[in-house]
């Protein structure tokens, strides 16, 4: 039975923590366990919700993507880190590599940006031209931006600088 799939609506995925170790996937929360994300979707009008918890093994599975071939002809402007052209990455991998480079071109670079949170209407087939516009700083550690496909809005994304 396929879980995810391009037909989810109502995203939202929190990260909690940073993690060096595999992921166990369960859907209810088991507080014996380090919570590292929650992922929660609607399919099929039925609200779903599953929590990833470290696992003891270390992670031996990572794969590096390589976030400047997304970017490299994107631009910034009013605010906005906008990209006109697609690679052959998934629509998480240009919006996160999107919102990073927004983040190095207008933001101070005293530590490291990571993705912490989305929320998204759905994931989009189509997604060029996405933009991503820097909505709100909070403090100093935490900012909330607009992802647009096109001028449609389509949802949220935050990341946290640690460090």
């Amino acid at each position: 039975m396929e879980i995810f799939g391009r037909d989810i609506e109502n995203i939202n995925f929190s990260f909690y923590r940073i993690t060096d170790k595999n992921i166990l996937l369960k859907d209810s929360l088991d507080k014996k366990l380090n919570l590292v994300f929650t992922f929660e979707f609607t399919k099929r009008g039925e609200k779903k919700r599953f929590y990833g918890f470290e696992a003891e093994k270390p992670i031996n599975c990572r794969y590096e993507y390589d976030e400047d071939s997304i970017t490299e002809k994107a631009f910034i402007r009013d605010n906005c880190a906008i990209l006109e052209e697609r690679s052959s990455y998934s629509f998480i991998e240009h919006l996160v590599a999107l919102t990073k480079f927004l983040h190095l071109k207008l933001l101070p670079k005293k530590g490291k940006w990571y993705f912490a949170r989305f929320q998204l209407e759905g994931v989009p087939s189509d997604f060029i031209p996405l933009k991503v516009c820097l909505n709100q700083t909070l403090g100093s550690k935490l900012t909330s931006s607009n992802v647009f496909v096109g001028e449609k809005p389509v949802g949220r994304i935050y990341f946290s600088l640690v460090g």
